[in-house]
């Protein structure tokens, strides 16, 4: 029983105690009975509670009684306490430790918080040796964060409140974020408080600075200033978004989501959302950085389609913070970001059109491209595929009269659509033409044959960037002489093995492309000079007699088109003056790079003649038809003289020095086909199956010779087939020549010669039997309708009811 009266027999640890009080007022803490008081918590620390018990007592009556100077004692022992023990048993001395801060944080007193705050900063230094599992922090997380939104009219006191709060959050951050085993402070209770607090604040210091040039940096003020709250926010913020796991990641962005919202943060300036996802991306793992891209995204999605000038601030804030990470900003899942993208633009555009949906029309196409520029080079494909098939989509939408859009704003969705393409083109490094791929290449062709003239530029000038792989783009001009060329430093790539399967396949679609795109009736200069350029990059980029042949074929038809050499069969498809002179011009300067890449002297000769013979016709100048002094003659004049127009035979024989140029296909006229390819110089890279015919009828195991299309089963092995499948297979010219010799052997050959070889190769007689009963058998009444060389009326009956043909009947 403890006499509360006699202090001898109090217990020793409240004497102790009570020593550490002066007696007189204004004497502060007693150090010597302080140390006396921490060798006996030290010494025996299963007292540590009740030491912690009686501090709390003494300074809750401080704190009601209004003495100051005790509650500052009481608090500066449990301050010393606290450093000195680390035994198991502090965590019940932490509780009352904890229980007399939040007493102080409750009081009105400014100074009696700023106490509190102190002595829980100290706290939240200390490493503890054991976990507490019941140790929650929710009180001061609310009361810190009240404490950063202090509205008190005294800007001093103001600010001075708001940096307590600062430093109370940093300081649970740092205890709870750290440790595993205590409470989660990414509960999202917590962080709807912590980060609008800290963002408050930052954005109260940024409001306040009146330099915006030292407004971009909150660093750049703490210079100045030994203590900022701008800067003691952020590196709070920093840190909490530094240990965050990909998990936690969108704990901490939705509620600065919501914070922006709230204090309309996005328009009509948007530097603070700048500022606050740059401080998100350089602080959080680079490999989470599409967590906080898709959640913008997201956010943009939830906004009012009207909101155009909100929306394209969005976006520029997202232009402004995917350049940041090393990684891939916006993860594997390149398509959905697009399609996410794709997906605000088309409920812009089912708004009526204003001055903000143009300003988010302008920014959507430029955070494509910027979101593409940190892109490897296969996820750039990837979106240009999306981008193009997305307008093939909404092309035969528009086409066929469906959907809800008018065809106005279908054709302004495609042309965004395809600036979008070509925007990304420009960062696309095409090094083996692995851009040309069918699933781009295809809906680019169909796209344009339905496009008008600007959608036809877009798409062409795509097609140029992918052609060009030694950046050749800005040394292209229209030219009057093959000298002009050579001076150009053009850089030419020859076709190698690689290329193969692009030379086969996709340059003939390209020509055909280009042949047919030369001849719409709507072209403009602009675009007659990018279908120069394209026609002319593929003998740059892909420099080999086949190409240069082909492509002078296509030039030579467009020539022969453009004089009305040949017609078209619809008239609807004639071309006007204007339109004629534009083609005769841009096929003249394409003929001076396809002489210079040819580097054949007699051909580079000859081009160079007609080019001079052409100087002073006004018509027939390249630079000068396509200047703004150029106008056009209502007719198109007659006396166009023939050493001016490039002639297929002279071609033909300026070409006769090199080997490697086929003669002959410059003569076939160049024929564009819908379907069919072949026009322009296939060769197929594929194995036809039925050119491969196996035989093993008739032969013996024992047989390691066949005949020709008779093989051994023996012989049948992997490396036989690879052999086989590997083998070219005939040409049509070929075949007709292999079919021609038998057809003449069999004329000029002997009855017994062939019996011979018939009967060399007949399996047994067994089955030549079966084949002469097969023969002879009655014939129906038609079975002379598949024999060779008969007609209707001319069988001639015999005996047995056989039907032979008269030519076979004497």
């Amino acid at each position: 029983m403890t006499c509360m009266c006699c202090p001898a027999f109090r217990p020793r640890y409240k004497n102790l105690v009570d020593s550490i009080f002066p007696k007189t007022h204004g004497g502060g803490l007693v150090r010597s009975e302080m140390e006396k008081l921490t060798y006996y918590a030290v010494s025996a620390p299963e007292k540590l509670d009740r030491i912690g018990e009686y501090l709390a007592h003494k300074l809750t009556r401080g704190i009601n009684r209004k003495r100051d100077e005790s509650v500052f004692i009481a608090m500066e022992a449990l301050d010393r306490l606290l450093l000195a023990c680390h035994a198991q048993q502090i965590n019940s001395f932490v509780d009352s430790f904890l229980r007399m801060v939040a007493s102080l944080l409750e009081s009105d007193n400014l100074e009696f918080q700023a106490l509190g705050t102190n002595s829980f900063i100290k706290f939240s230094n200390i490493e503890e040796d054991a976990a507490s599992y019941h140790r929650r922090y929710d009180f001061f997380v609310s009361k810190f964060s009240e404490m950063c939104h202090s509205n008190l009219k005294d800007t001093k006191e103001r600010k001075m409140m708001q940096s307590h709060g600062v430093r109370g959050i940093h300081g649970v951050i740092r205890k709870t974020v750290t440790d595993e085993l205590q409470v989660s402070i990414w509960q999202t209770q917590h962080m709807e408080k912590i980060v609008p607090s800290l963002l408050y604040v930052m954005m109260r210091e940024q409001a306040h600075d009146e330099t915006p040039a030292r407004r971009e940096s909150f660093a750049a003020r703490s210079k100045d200033t030994g203590d900022n709250l701008g800067v003691s926010a952020e590196e709070c913020l920093r840190e909490l978004l530094s240990r965050a796991s990909y998990t936690n990641v969108g704990c901490a962005v939705k509620p600065a989501l919501a914070h922006l919202d709230s204090h309309k943060l996005w328009k009509p300036s948007n530097s603070f959302a700048i500022k606050c996802f740059k401080v998100f991306m350089f602080s959080i793992q680079s490999q989470y950085s599409h967590v906080i891209v898709k959640m913008l995204l997201d956010h943009l999605d939830e906004q009012d389609a009207l909101e155009g000038q909100l929306k394209a601030n969005m976006l520029e804030v997202l232009c402004s913070i995917v350049i940041i990470p090393s990684t891939s900003p916006i993860g594997p899942a390149v398509v959905e970001v697009f399609s996410q993208l794709s997906h605000n633009l088309r409920h812009s555009l089912d708004r009526k059109k204003n001055s903000e949906s143009e300003i988010f029309e302008k920014t959507f196409i430029n955070a494509v491209g910027v979101l593409c520029d940190v892109l490897p080079d296969f996820q750039k494909l990837e979106a240009m595929v999306f981008f193009i098939s997305k307008a093939k989509e909404f092309k035969s939408r528009s086409k066929n009269g469906s959907g809800e859009m008018t065809e106005e704003r279908h054709d302004r969705l495609v042309e965004i659509l395809l600036l979008c393409l070509h925007r990304i083109s420009e960062k696309y490094t095409n090094k083996n033409l692995s851009g040309l791929s069918s699933s781009l290449l295809d809906p680019m062709i169909k796209v344009s044959s339905a496009s008008k003239s600007r959608n036809r530029y877009i798409l062409h000038k795509v097609l140029l960037l992918l052609l060009d792989r030694s950046k050749n783009f800005d040394k292209m001009t229209l030219v009057n002489s093959v000298a002009t060329v050579e001076g150009s430093g053009l850089t030419i790539r020859d076709v190698g093995p690689q290329d193969g399967d692009v030379v086969e396949r996709k340059i003939p679609k390209v020509l055909q492309f280009i042949y047919e795109s030369s001849l719409s009736s709507d072209n403009t200069p602009d675009n007659y000079i990018i279908l120069f350029k394209c026609v002319s990059m593929i003998c740059i980029s892909l420099c080999s007699p086949d190409i240069i042949t082909d492509v002078c074929r296509v030039l030579l038809s467009l020539q022969n088109r453009a004089l009305h050499k040949v017609l078209p069969f619809n008239e609807e498809e004639m071309l006007d003056v204007k339109s004629r002179i534009y083609l005769m011009n841009v096929v003249a300067a394409a003929f001076c790079f396809l002489s210079f890449t040819s580097k054949v002297s007699n051909f580079i000769k000859y081009v160079s003649n007609v080019m001079h013979a052409r100087r002073n016709v006004t018509h027939l100048n390249p630079c000068h038809v396509f200047s703004s002094e150029f106008s056009p003659p209502s007719v198109m004049p007659d006396d166009i003289d023939d050493a001016a127009i490039f002639n297929e035979k002279k071609i033909q024989s300026a070409f006769d020095e090199s080997s490697n140029y086929k003669l002959e296909r410059i003569e076939q006229p160049f024929v564009p086909t819908s379907n069919d390819v072949e026009s322009v110089h296939v060769h197929k890279s594929f194995v036809d199956a039925e050119s491969i015919r196996l035989d093993f009828t008739g032969i013996q195991e024992d047989n390691t010779t066949a005949d020709e299309g008779m093989v051994s089963p023996k012989t049948i092995t992997f490396e036989y087939l690879k052999r086989k499948f590997m083998e070219p297979s005939l040409s049509s010219k070929d075949l007709e020549d292999t079919k021609s010799k038998v057809a003449q052997h069999v004329m000029n050959a002997t009855f017994e010669q062939l019996q011979s070889e018939v009967q060399s190769k007949t399996p047994s007689n067994k089955q030549l039997l079966e084949l002469i009963d097969r023969v002879c058998q009655p014939a129906s009444k038609n079975s002379s309708a598949f024999l060779p060389f008969t007609s209707p009326g001319d069988d001639k009956p015999t005996s047995g009811g056989i039907v032979f043909p008269s030519v076979c009947v004497l």
